[in-house]
């Protein structure tokens, strides 16, 4: 498959986790009956770096974040991570982790999220135009793009922390 190829075959994106800044602790209620899927060990170190937003669907619990997270520490181990940045709006910078070879496509789509998220028909609101504007959602710092295995940031040193936490070292 050729690079041009893998960029045009994301699949739509109908479920994005929002993440929050962290509270410090992980609590049995940031999912719901389901739970994020992800060991306890995991969830500890994940702590330190944001906590989640409670989305309030079934679709989000039972392993879709799980799924997610290992696709992107498979992509991550396998040397096929690609970390760089997006502008959006008024040059506001994201950061972004994704596979290699699909960047164009996960830009276009956060670019997609900032324009017109209702474009996306998303199963709960990013709130992505509004927190990266601090219209509302300023609590949030990043996002987990279920459907593809994707994760990005508004705050640079949550990026950071969760290249670290995918074995990648952040670039200077």
């Amino acid at each position: 498959m050729s690079y041009e190829q893998k960029n045009e075959i994301l699949k739509p994106t109908c479920l994005i986790q929002r993440l929050e800044k962290p509270v410090g602790d992980t609590s049995p209620f940031d999912f719901g009956v389901g739970g994020s899927g992800l060991k306890e060990s995991t969830e500890e170190l994940i702590s330190k770096i944001w906590s989640w937003d409670y989305m309030g669907a079934f679709e989000y619990e039972n392993g879709s974040v799980q799924r997610a997270m290992e696709t992107i520490q498979c992509y991550s181990i396998d040397n096929r991570a690609f970390t760089g940045n997006v502008e959006v709006g008024d040059h506001k910078l994201v950061y972004l982790l994704c596979e290699d070879g699909t960047e164009s496509g996960v830009e276009k789509r956060i670019n997609q999220l900032y324009n017109d998220e209702r474009e996306l028909y998303l199963k709960r609101p990013a709130l992505f135009k509004d927190s990266i504007d601090k219209i509302r959602a300023t609590n949030i710092i990043g996002w987990l793009e279920l459907d593809n295995g994707f994760i990005f940031f508004k705050n640079k040193t949550a990026y950071n922390k969760a290249l670290k936490l995918f074995g990648i070292n952040p670039k200077k």
